[in-house]
């Protein structure tokens, strides 16, 4: 049976089991399989996640949720895009402000400055 889903858009497949590592990954791989999915060799790490992963921008870590490397650059080169195309100081803040929205719905910030959450709120 073939689902029509395309390898690129399988970003990351997780298992959490009790099964021996072995057995998972046949059974990962035995369900690709079936489903016609195949796995991207750049996307796809099998094995285990002590190390952490990235997945839909946040990082996973043993200490902890937290904002990706990758996300974090993004941020910064998706601001300076802004400025040079002229965005205005509004919509520049507006991005800003969303982005800050996403960060906080998927982490806690502890330490987080309260003079730029005084900023992004205040816009």
């Amino acid at each position: 049976m073939n689902f029509g889903i395309k390898a690129s858009t399988v970003r990351q497949f997780l298992i959490s089991s009790g099964l021996p590592s072995k057995k998972a990954i046949q059974i990962v791989n035995q369900t690709l399989n079936e489903l016609k999915v195949e796995k991207h060799p750049d996307k796809t790490f099998i094995g285990r996640i002590a190390k952490g992963f990235d997945f839909l921008g946040y990082s996973f870590e043993p200490k902890g949720l937290s904002i990706a490397p990758k996300t974090l650059a993004n941020f910064l080169e998706r601001i300076t895009q802004l400025y040079e195309q002229g965005a205005t100081v509004r919509r520049i803040g507006q991005y800003v402000r969303n982005w800050w929205r996403w960060v906080r719905a998927g982490v806690v910030i502890s330490d987080e400055p309260s003079h730029i959450r005084a900023r992004i709120n205040s816009h």
